[in-house]
């Protein structure tokens, strides 16, 4: 839950929302508005349109989709305000957001297929599937770095992040160059939490190696298009450039082209999806 409003409050800092059904906004959001149930058993979020757009003008929030399902039975869908507003193009229910770490939900998703797949165990080493670049550490054992640890953020990997602006949209940070740099254990592997963006670009890259396939592939292939993900990558894949909503800041406006370092390919945490995809996801 902690994580949810963390990223949730990541997304209304950006000032590019993209509500979505998960039960505990669901719940906060259909409590807020009092839908009244018409004869068609659909709710009335007239209440809710109007708080969203009032917000909106409060706060000065460029766009906002939002999305309700119940029971696999879409109640609504609808965008606000303009997904681009320097070209005036208005925010649907079709545009895609910048997911940031709710691709880390994704990405567990993965390794437990893998693991479903007996193709990887959660308790053995981290390192044991990894290529020659390797957790390490001058002082802790890094073989109690677990895949399941890394996972859940105790494997005693820290925060690392570091972002780039302007530069190519093809730049890369080599996979193997960032383990081997940043991937140093700073407490005993089980020892307590500590969030850890790095930890879920080395999953990532776990993920391609036991696969098989690159780790864009394997989430589109396995668990995007099965689930009806049409319009989700990682990234802003070809031909979804037009959905696409702007990324802006309260304080400096419109973001330039920003290359997140953290892994490199930086997909560990920039899937962009709509709020369809995430109902389909959810």
């Amino acid at each position: 839950m902690n994580d949810v409003i963390h990223n949730l409050a990541e997304f209304v800092r950006v000032k590019c929302l993209c509500l979505v059904l998960l039960l505990s906004v669901a719940s906060s959001l259909m409590g807020q508005s009092r839908p009244i149930t018409t004869g068609t058993s659909k709710p009335d979020f007239s209440m809710a349109r109007k708080l969203i757009q009032d917000r909106m003008v409060a706060e000065s929030i460029p766009s906002f989709s939002v999305a309700v399902a119940r029971r696999g039975e879409i109640l609504w869908e609808e965008g606000f305000g303009w997904a681009d507003r320097e070209n005036r193009i208005p925010a649907t229910e079709h545009t895609l957001y910048y997911l940031a770490s709710v691709t880390k939900s994704m990405t567990a998703t993965a390794i437990m297929m893998l693991h479903e797949r007996k193709q990887l165990d959660l308790d053995r080493p981290i390192n044991d599937y990894l290529g020659p670049a390797r957790i390490s550490s001058p002082i802790w054992n890094p073989t109690g770095a677990t895949v399941r640890r890394v996972a859940t953020h105790t494997a005693g990997l820290t925060t690392f992040a570091q972002n780039r602006y302007g530069v190519a949209p093809d730049y890369r940070f080599p996979p193997d160059q960032t383990i081997q740099r940043y991937g140093i254990l700073f407490w005993p592997p089980g020892d307590h939490f500590d969030y850890s963006n790095l930890g879920y670009g080395i999953l990532g890259e776990v993920v391609a190696r036991v696969s098989g396939k690159d780790y864009a592939d394997f989430l589109r292939d396995e668990i995007f298009w099965p689930l009806g993900m049409t319009h989700a990558s990682l990234g802003i894949g070809t031909g979804l450039e037009k959905y696409a909503a702007k990324r802006y800041s309260s304080d400096f406006g419109l973001r330039p082209w920003a290359v997140s370092v953290r892994l490199a390919p930086p997909r560990c945490i920039a899937a962009h999806t709509t709020c369809f995809g995430l109902e389909c996801f959810t």
